[in-house]
């Protein structure tokens, strides 16, 4: 997209004043979001597990060069293809390649910034490539031929009466109808987009370097059928989006989503380890799932801003959109108003490091320094300080008007004379009102709202009244400077050993235990290209920040680990209702079935697992087999579930269609199989591992329409845990 952020505020103005229903939409929708925030902050000791992610953050990027060679050995053990991109020209070129290779025509897109960064559509239009944003608001934002306005919620700057006159005027819908039907009609045309795809694209939330695993979270499901259906999955992903070890998954993947809905996890998790796996005669020993997998680890600017001694702490972030759902200025205008494709706080730091300070200088003015963007982040980004350090940057690159630099420097010789600015405060609120809105400052700010009023009575007065002594006149700044990295403090190190110190001779599968088949890797010695070449000058002279182990309060949060069967049952059970999903429990095994027979009654069509027991499957019930598109009902059983979050963890061994293409979903789980925590949940999974692992917690839900909850989108509507003894 056209970069437009010196215009910010140009923007900001037009969309005032034209589309004033935007401030409506934005503020409703982010004021939402920040209350599940606070409600999900809530449920853990925010505070420490925010500062234990910091210093994972920080330990990466200050190893950023070793967790990529991790990374890169360990993904291409598993047959994924690493491929390297040091521009956007390079990731279009890798992406051409590809498309060519396998005679791609169309395309499914799971939500992702980084391609809207790198203009992928835009690209796979040119080469004849039909593509189809699957998230939902992303899909609607298409058929408006607009970017997205927020990280997390694409469109929702637009309201509902505007989502349906686009629905009627693209796929026939009545200008009246439901959010429900609304869904329905956009889940038609992206359900045949799915199935005839020759290629899904999809970001990554997270690699773990330790393990080659890639991470995706999501609440629709059009994720997984991205990576599921399509015969080759390419995954984009900035250099940044690392994480160390195995042990730090589970904490981010509960941190990134409570910051971000305020949810103990994202509905639909995708852990994807490798392209589908393949038996002793390469015969496909999975019933559906990529034959090929391909990683673009992907730089454009990003060791421009690891090089910066200051801006390199923004790329800790996890694209949450915490800090736009509390900004006071973003839900005034939404996203578009910046001008480029990360918006509000983040992008007012990210943007000038990653387009250059000359483009996009107007964004750091963008803030009124509250601070309250650095109180959201599940990462800890001093956002206010870096808003600082970039406008001091475009001060001193001339990049200001000389008018707002001689008010700026005749306003600080006059507050840093108290006698003086009291004179001066004194004869400003005396001037009448007219006369005040000449200053151009001031008329400029009533020119969109109210007109700003001096104080009845002077702060310092006040504070002489109500708060004793006059404060010192000794000048202090607003933001303490920043530590330098080598003295910045972190919490007590219990585990300092790099990921990658001692190279097992055989790789971790996700947890522990030994791959079916071990490939070696394409590179023996260090990797060499421009990226990694970029990485490493980038920390030169770095100090490298210590990893701070795992953390602790992983195993205690939510439920005691010393929880009996009964106890985690009971936590698992509620936690899945309030996801939305169905639980039975069931005492035996007869139960279990007499249940079964009546459950059944209600279905016409099944698509069955090959992993549950003919006892378990209502194809013994006269219900008949059906391909997972047209079934009634889909028929899965857990390999783990998660207590404190709900979640059940599927394998791609059973193929990942029938877990998400049935309007309804029956899920078998052995209580003796339900641990008190996600990460115990993951820890327990051991041995042979299929080529992706599914985390489901809850039905497939989206509030793209007009911030109407609607369920079924492209996954079940209704998620049914059957508990057995």
């Amino acid at each position: 997209m056209d970069v437009r952020s010196l215009h910010y505020r140009d923007l900001s103005a037009r969309i005032l004043r034209d589309t004033p229903e935007i401030r409506n939409a934005v503020t409703g929708a982010t004021l939402h979001f920040e209350l599940s925030r606070q409600r999900g902050y809530g449920g853990i000791d925010s505070e420490a597990w925010r500062r234990w992610a910091e210093s994972v953050k920080n330990h990466l990027l200050t190893h950023l060069d070793q967790h990529l060679e991790a990374a890169t050995r360990n993904l291409e053990a598993n047959g994924v293809h690493v491929h390297w991109a040091a521009t956007a020209a390079d990731a279009h070129d890798v992406l051409r390649g590809i498309a060519s290779q396998h005679g791609v025509r169309r395309a499914v897109k799971g939500k992702s910034m980084l391609s809207e960064e790198l203009e992928v559509n835009e690209l796979l239009a040119h080469i004849g490539v039909q593509v189809f944003e699957t998230d939902l608001g992303e899909y609607i934002l298409q058929m408006l031929n607009e970017p997205p306005s927020h990280i997390l919620g694409p469109a929702i700057h637009r309201n509902l009466e505007q989502v349906r006159a686009i629905f009627h005027e693209r796929l026939g819908t009545a200008l009246d109808d439901s959010p429900d039907r609304l869904a329905a009609a956009a889940r038609k045309v992206l359900r045949a987009a799915f199935l005839t795809a020759d290629l899904g694209i999809t970001g990554a939330n997270f690699v773990v370097a330790e393990t080659g695993t890639i991470a995706l979270i999501e609440n629709e499901g059009n994720i997984r059928l991205s990576t599921a259906l399509p015969r080759v999955h390419v995954a984009l992903v900035g250099i940044e989006k690392l994480l160390p070890r195995w042990s730090d998954l589970a904490p981010f993947l509960q941190l990134a989503s409570r910051a971000a809905t305020g949810q103990t996890v994202g509905t639909f998790v995708t852990l994807i380890r490798s392209p589908r796996m393949r038996g002793p005669d390469d015969e496909a020993a999975e019933g559906d799932g990529p034959d090929e997998v391909h990683v673009v680890f992907v730089d454009n600017g990003r060791t421009r801003v690891l090089a910066d001694p200051v801006a390199w702490e923004t790329l800790r972030c996890v694209r949450c959109g915490a800090c736009l759902n509390i900004c006071p200025v973003y839900r005034q205008t939404g996203g578009h108003a910046y001008g480029w494709v990360y918006s509000g706080p983040i992008g007012a730091v990210l943007n000038p490091g990653l387009l250059g300070l000359e483009q996009a200088h107007t964004l750091p003015f963008a803030s009124t320094l509250c601070g309250a963007c650095q109180d959201a982040c599940p990462v800890r980004i001093p956002i206010p300080r870096l808003l600082l350090e970039w406008r001091k940057r475009a001060a001193e690159a001339g990049h200001r008007p000389a008018a707002e630099a001689r008010t700026m420097h005749r306003f600080a010789n006059a507050a840093t004379r108290p006698a003086r600015f009291q004179r001066l405060g004194r004869w400003f609120a005396a001037t009448p009102r007219f006369l005040r809105q000449t200053v151009p400052l001031l008329r400029d700010w009533a020119a969109l709202r109210a007109p700003l009023e001096p104080a009845f009575r002077s702060f310092l007065s006040r504070w002489k009244k109500e708060a004793g002594p006059a404060p010192s006149t000794t000048p202090r700044s607003n933001f303490a400077a920043a530590p330098p990295a080598a003295a910045q403090t972190h919490p007590p190190v219990l585990n300092q050993e790099l990921a990658n110190d001692s190279p097992a001779t055989t790789r971790r599968a996700f947890a522990g235990g030994t791959l079916g088949r071990t490939r070696a890797p394409s590179h023996s010695g260090p990797i060499d290209n421009v990226v990694m070449r970029a990485v490493k000058d980038a920390l030169v002279n770095r100090a490298r920040l210590a990893h701070p182990g795992p953390l602790i309060a992983r195993d205690t949060v939510a439920t005691p680990t010393t929880a009996t069967h009964a106890e985690r049952v009971h936590r698992f059970a509620r936690q899945f209702r309030a996801n939305g999903g169905e639980v039975v429990e069931l005492k035996t095994l007869q139960e279990a079935v007499a249940w079964l027979e009546l459950f059944s009654r209600d279905f016409l069509t099944a698509a069955v697992s090959l992993l549950v027991p003919d006892r378990l499957s209502p194809l013994g019930w006269g219900v008949e087999v059906a391909a997972p598109e047209t079934a009634q009902l889909g028929v899965s059983h857990a390999i783990g579930a998660a207590a404190e979050t709900g979640t059940l963890l599927l394998d791609s061994r059973e193929r990942r269609a029938l877990q998400l293409l049935p309007p309804v979903h029956l899920v078998w789980v052995r209580e003796s199989r339900i641990a008190a925590t996600l990460a115990q949940a993951l820890d327990s999974v051991h041995g042979e591992l299929p080529a992706a692992l599914g985390l489901h917690s809850g039905p497939s839900r989206s509030a793209d329409i007009g911030r109407v909850i609607v369920t079924g989108v492209h996954g079940p509507g209704r998620l049914i845990a059957a508990i057995l003894p």
